[in-house]
């Protein structure tokens, strides 16, 4: 049930504050003299102009409030004077904080000490500044002694006024009777207020901010009112408000949890406790603890039951503790068997002989693997070395397309090469068929005149599922030139991103629309990219530095790195427009990687990144579709190395990454759609080592099930090198 509020509230003791400083006591004081008196040395970390200052203003005070002459020192008095007491019923404590105005180093009795930590502070503002007073648990609220939201020359006023006023403690009071509760601070104690027990000021804890007193006391079936009083000596100054405390008739909750779903791998199980419940009230929050560490991670916001996938075999605990409206709780445990049913499997889809070309250059047989899903089946487009240099092409390498000849990937048919590549390009699914866009230059060593440079942007989509036909290259860009300021032709390169948007191939790059280099985009006129535009829309941002793309929610959107601390997030205003929203700050580390990744989580925002200083691996998910404020991160791993793939798998969030403790990769897949709960990581055997980093996109699902491709270099007899590319999947 929470806090039990004060009857007077703290508005009103902050206003007497405010009052009593306002009051002009009359005539005019001398200067204050002696020691720690204006003629004192400042102390250290206060300025001596201040100091002069506030001691004069003090000396001038204590004059005009005749607190010269008080003799003996007394506990605070009045409404200013009286502390806020409050009741926290989940744990039967009283909770107030230190009040005696003018104390502001907090030692108990307000002195000349109390200018050192004014000079300290002064000018300071409250975080809602001058005229907002500060957060009453603060520091700043400890000095700021009329309340006006800075720490000034009128904060002196209080000093002066209550100059000697002393605080050794507290006494609590209890009654069975509210009459028996003072009607005002400064009323004497009701018959049968009785002494519970006597705070000694060390025993208050400061911490950080503002001096702050707990007591617990024992709550009875019978009514009782509590309040209490600063003390020094025998006399006792202003009472605090009173505070209801009774034992409600409260009974606990029952926790009742049941697995529902599948028990071999991938296994899904739905963790239930809908029968769990409160004789007396409602369950109104279930949390989870999923490994057994007595560490709930995880609060479902008042849902009954959470999904949770298990990809390896083995015995699961999952305990639910259950909360009702009165904070009382309950636990129930159950743990479950877990068969093999799915598991990895590596198979060699293709491979061939390395070369050395121009030695001492070496050359991958294989290179640059893209994983696509066409049609259920898993599709491999990558770089394949040719057995010698093409000068129709001005490559190495042509371009690879397999598909396997079943689902999971275990047969794959020899590859297709596709007519006129030049090996590394960017592979899509464009309209259920491979597509594949090129960049491709040629230097020609005796250049038919005027040029001798040519350079192509290139794009084809296979006419079949088996990549068995290519039609003809649709041409996006060309242009011709003897050095880099004098071309002719339409120029598009440095492709950055390829993607489709709104059922529409999109080409992400750098061009020079009106004769001006700048960042472009340019849409296909239809769903299957046979045709393409002149011209190239030009983007009102700059691109430059690690970028991940994605659509959104339909729309373009990117992540991007600055400053090699912020992760900033920018949405396109239409699904194909040059005009982009404000970016938003997705997170600010102490140094981010250049490694992270975007994705769309039922249409809003999600990222994944890599902290390099902590080698922690992060999501994070936005808070609306626009992705103008986000969530807070979650850790995925904190023992992660720098290479990290993500993409959507089965609908939910995944990320394939490199273990640098145990070097060995681990899949972690989120148990939901939004990647609010994650599970437990799954090690993928056959790859030692960090995943190595591939260009693309290696990793997505195929068929609902993650999958991965890599290509990895064999030694053969003697000299001869092999590389094999390798399909990697979770059946």
């Amino acid at each position: 049930m929470g806090v039990i509020l004060p009857k007077r509230m703290v508005a009103a003791c902050c206003v007497a504050i405010v009052l009593l400083s306002l009051i002009g006591c009359g005539g005019v004081g001398s200067r204050l003299a002696g020691a720690g008196g204006a003629d004192a040395v400042a102390p250290a970390g206060v300025d001596e102009a201040v100091w002069a200052q506030l001691a004069d203003e003090l000396a001038r005070v204590r004059a005009e409030c005749g607190t010269d002459a008080r003799a003996a020192s007394t506990p605070p008095a009045g409404e200013a004077g009286a502390a806020v007491l409050y009741y926290f019923e989940p744990t039967s404590t009283l909770r107030w904080l230190y009040t005696n105005a003018g104390d502001y180093d907090q030692n108990g009795v307000v002195g000349v000490s109390d200018l050192t930590p004014l000079g300290m502070h002064f000018g300071e503002e409250s975080p809602g500044g001058a005229g907002e007073p500060f957060p009453e648990e603060s520091r700043g609220a400890a000095i700021d002694g009329n309340a006006d939201g800075l720490i000034g020359i009128g904060d002196i006023t209080p000093v002066g006024q209550n100059f000697g006023r002393r605080v050794a403690g507290y006494r609590i009071y209890v009654a069975t009777e509210e009459a028996a509760q003072p009607a005002t601070p400064d009323s004497p104690n009701g018959v049968g207020a009785a002494l519970v027990a006597e705070v000694a000021f060390s025993q208050g804890d400061a911490g950080t901010g503002r001096l702050q007193f707990n007591r617990q006391v024992v709550p009875t079936q019978a009514e009782q009112y509590y309040w209490l009083r600063p003390y020094d000596g025998d006399e006792e100054g202003a009472a605090s408000n009173g505070v209801h405390v009774t034992l409600p008739p409260d009974q606990a909750p029952e926790a009742a949890l049941a697995p529902t779903g599948e028990t071999a791998t991938p296994a899904h199980i739905v963790w239930d406790a809908s029968a769990s419940d409160d004789p007396d009230g409602e369950i109104v929050k279930y949390e989870w603890d999923f490994d057994g560490d007595g560490v709930y991670e995880y609060d479902s916001h008042g849902a009954e039951s959470v999904d949770f996938y298990y990809y390896a075999a083995g015995e699961y605990g999952c305990t639910v503790r259950v909360t009702d409206g009165d904070g009382m709780t309950d636990t129930a445990v159950v743990v479950v068997t877990v068969t093999e049913s799915a598991t990895w499997h590596d198979n060699v889809a293709d491979f061939k002989f390395d070369f050395y070309f121009n030695y001492p250059n070496y050359y991958w047989g294989i290179k640059d693997p893209q994983l696509l899903e066409v049609e259920g089946r898993p599709a491999l487009m990558y770089a394949r070395l040719l057995d010698e240099y093409d000068p129709d092409i001005g490559s190495y390498y042509t371009s690879a397309y397999l598909r396997a000849a079943d689902e999971h990937g275990e047969t794959w048919p020899a590859p297709q090469s596709v007519p006129g590549s030049s090996g590394t390009g960017r592979a899509l699914v464009v309209d259920g068929r491979p597509a594949l866009l090129i960049e491709r230059d040629l230097e020609y060593v005796s250049p038919p005149a005027p040029y001798r440079w040519e350079y192509w942007t290139i794009y084809t989509r296979a006419g079949d599922p088996n990549g068995a036909a290519w039609p003809i290259w649709e041409v996006i860009s060309n242009h011709r030139t003897n050095g880099p300021e004098e071309w002719e032709g339409t120029r598009l390169d440095v492709i950055r991103a390829f993607f489709v948007v709104e059922g529409l191939p999109v080409i992400i790059g750098y061009g020079y629309p009106g004769g001006e280099g700048t960042d472009v985009f340019v849409q296909a006129r239809n769903a299957t990219g046979s045709s393409w535009p002149a011209e190239y829309s030009p983007i009102s941002m700059s691109l430059l530095g690690t970028i991940s793309y994605a659509a959104v929610n339909g729309k373009l959107a990117f992540l991007r790195r600055e400053n090699s601390e912020d992760i900033l997030y920018n949405l396109a205003l239409e699904p194909v427009n040059g005009t982009w929203q404000e970016p938003s700050l997705v997170d600010h580390l102490e140094r981010v990687d250049d490694v992270f990744w975007l994705l769309d989580t039922d249409g809003i925002p999600a990222a994944v990144y890599y902290e390099e200083l902590q080698s922690t691996l992060k999501y994070r998910r936005a808070l609306d579709a626009s992705g103008s404020s986000w969530g807070e991160p979650v850790v995925l791993a904190t023992a992660a190395g720098r290479h990290s793939h993500a993409a959507i798998v089965d609908g939910r969030p995944m990320v394939l990454y490199g273990d640098r403790i145990d070097d060995q990769v681990k899949l972690l897949a989120a148990n939901d759609s939004q990647g609010r709960l994650w599970g437990f990581p799954s090690t993928v055997p056959f790859y030692p080592g960090d995943y190595p980093y591939v260009e693309g996109r290696p990793f997505a699902g195929v068929a609902g099930r993650p999958a991965f491709v890599y290509p990895a270099c064999h030694d053969l007899q003697g000299e001869e090198h092999e590389t094999q590319l390798h399909y990697v999947a979770y059946y």
